[in-house]
């Protein structure tokens, strides 16, 4: 996939194969630090994309989730939130700064109207 970006760096075929790329690195060579940086590489190159924001929100994920890097992904999750604040994940997002660093026995559940937060869509994006 990365052999196709580099040659066609311009073109739909590239959108994808990035695309694919992180989801590749992540799920299937669980090569973690691949998968965000070709997250984070595809919101920077392909900002106009639908992806684009579901990439943001899986590299600050996986920083969190996956390396523990609290920093790094409050920092994503943050631009995550300014650029898309009314996104589907935008809840997640919410839910998972307010709980950086927490084991899940220490989670703040985070109310809307009567429901909990449902971060379960963020684990659902991650295989796709």
């Amino acid at each position: 996939y990365t052999e196709i970006v580099d040659k066609y760096e311009n073109t739909a075929v590239a959108d994808s194969a990035l695309y694919r790329s992180a989801v590749v690195y992540n799920n299937d060579l669980h090569e973690t630090l691949k998968a965000i940086l070709a997250y984070e590489k595809y919101h920077e190159k392909y900002a106009a994309s639908p992806r684009a924001s579901t990439a943001l929100f899986l590299a600050a994920f996986l920083w969190n989730n996956e390396l523990h890097q609290l920093d790094s992904a409050k920092a994503a999750y943050e631009r995550f939130l300014a650029l898309y604040p009314q996104h589907e994940l935008a809840q997640s997002a919410r839910f998972e700064l307010a709980n950086l660093g927490k084991s899940p026995e220490e989670f703040t559940p985070e109310r809307s109207g009567n429901q909990i937060a449902d971060t379960s869509s963020s684990h659902v994006a991650l295989s796709k």
